[in-house]
């Protein structure tokens, strides 16, 4: 039995490790140049070009998935030279990227040419202090350099006197940081493996912050519908079963099937049409004006929750009938 649990579990591991890839993969090869799709297609090459980096898109197909399984503050230690610690944002519930230095919790920026680190506080703000001389390193090149972690969560390569300008992309739009800019980015995440599934590319937020509030939801919808569902479709199937080739039976299953047959979307849009619309009895629309929102305004679920009945209520009365049927016919 041992055995079979280790096999079992080391298969599932297996297959969900390939599936990864294999989506990884397609959404490689199938969805274009991402930096379009966000910037629009009037943006520039130069526009583009900065963005993709920031997005560590310019690193291999091979790595952007490690840094996702496995997450790349370990590869971004190996840069900095120091330990990187994520931390939450009390106001906004993020996690926020910093460097452990013997300064404290560090970030770094880089103005008129000019480093300056910003130490954390207590009290979750941040200091800004300019760094000493020696911390810019020289490469092979002869090109003063320095890796730290900036203000958007990514270990960053600044060269002094690059003159790189960034595009940032903001709400209001993209906008330009001519002077200072990184010329290199690794986005720090957790990795999948640790519950960090990155960053979304359509809100700019963490997606585990923006999958979170809606698993909930949809849980307490499932549940509410469950514990509706099954009494009801039990009744309901032991009456059809008890009464077989009656009238009951017959609209009973009648009913049931229709009910499973109608797709959910057509459930839904006549649902809200009647009670909805015209007899103004719950919301037509549902507006989450919060995270909390069917809990401050339990009426939000009833549509839902209906629609929900109403083509699952009709499969278990059908499976009850039908096993209700072959017990009575049981010679036993």
């Amino acid at each position: 039995m041992t055995r079979f649990l280790i096999r079992s579990a080391f298969s599932a591991i297996i297959t969900m490790l390939l599936v990864s890839a294999a989506l990884f993969l397609l959404v490689e090869v199938g969805s274009g140049d991402i930096t379009v799709k966000i910037l629009g297609v009037f943006s520039t090459p130069e526009q583009r070009e900065s963005y993709r980096r920031q997005l560590g898109l310019d690193a291999s197909p091979q790595q952007r998935y490690v840094d996702w399984l496995l997450g790349s503050d370990w590869r971004a230690e190996s840069v900095v030279g120091y330990n990187l610690v994520s931390v939450s944002n009390e106001s906004t519930g993020e996690l926020e990227w910093w460097a452990e230095t013997p300064n404290g919790s560090t970030r770094w920026v880089v103005e008129d040419g000019v480093l300056y680190e910003l130490q954390r506080q207590a009290d979750g703000t941040a200091v800004q202090v300019e760094s000493s001389a020696d911390a810019w390193k020289t490469d092979e090149l002869g090109n003063k350099i320095f890796w730290g972690v900036d203000t958007n969560n990514s270990a960053v390569r600044w060269v002094q006197g690059s003159g790189e300008t960034v595009y940032v992309l903001t709400k209001a739009g993209l906008r330009e940081e001519a002077g200072d800019g990184p010329v290199q980015y690794i986005p720090l995440k957790k990795g999948m493996l640790r519950g960090d599934p990155g960053e979304s590319l359509q809100t700019g937020r963490p997606v585990a912050l923006t999958l979170l509030p809606r698993l909930r939801n949809t849980a307490v919808l499932a549940a509410v519908a469950f514990i509706i569902i099954m009494p009801l479709a039990l009744f309901f199937g032991i009456i059809a079963g008890i009464n077989e080739g009656k009238f009951i039976d017959r609209f009973i299953s009648i009913t049931s099937l229709g009910a499973t047959a109608t797709p959910e979307f057509v459930t839904g849009i006549f649902l809200i049409l009647i009670l909805g619309i015209w007899l103004k009895l719950v919301p037509a629309v549902a507006i989450f004006t919060s995270a909390d929102a069917i809990f401050e305004n339990p009426t939000l679920l009833v549509l839902p929750v209906l629609t929900l009945t109403a083509v699952e209520l009709g499969y278990v009365a059908r499976m009850t009938r039908a096993s209700m049927v072959e017990v009575m016919d049981a010679p036993y």
